[in-house]
């Protein structure tokens, strides 16, 4: 199973515009005929805290990268099981994670 998503936010400090870019891609797969799953993903982000859009000039410009890898034990059923019944929602992650940054850059 792959998932991926991109997510995007804004921000104002003092008339300035914060602009948020958070993506992702993780990858989960079965471990022989275990119950275990192998996980890997990567997820970034990129902040442009001044409203600049010069990409010459990385003023007020940041970013991060992270990388995972783990095991996961299903317990009873299947990764289908699981997921057939759910539908994927929004989260409202990018939301509270434009707050943090607006207010600690403020």
């Amino acid at each position: 199973m792959i998932t991926a998503d991109l997510q995007m936010g804004t921000g104002t400090i003092h008339s300035a515009t914060l602009v948020q870019t958070q993506y992702g891609i993780e990858g989960m797969m079965k471990l022989g005929q275990s119950n275990f799953y192998g996980t890997a993903g990567y997820r970034g982000s990129f902040m442009n805290g001044d409203g600049n859009t010069d990409p010459g000039d990385d003023e007020g410009q940041g970013g991060e990268s992270q990388f995972s890898v783990g095991v996961t034990m299903l317990f009873g059923g299947s990764l289908r099981d699981i997921y057939s019944g759910s539908t994927p929602m929004m989260t409202n992650e990018m939301r509270t994670l434009v707050t943090i940054n607006a207010l600690t850059f403020d």
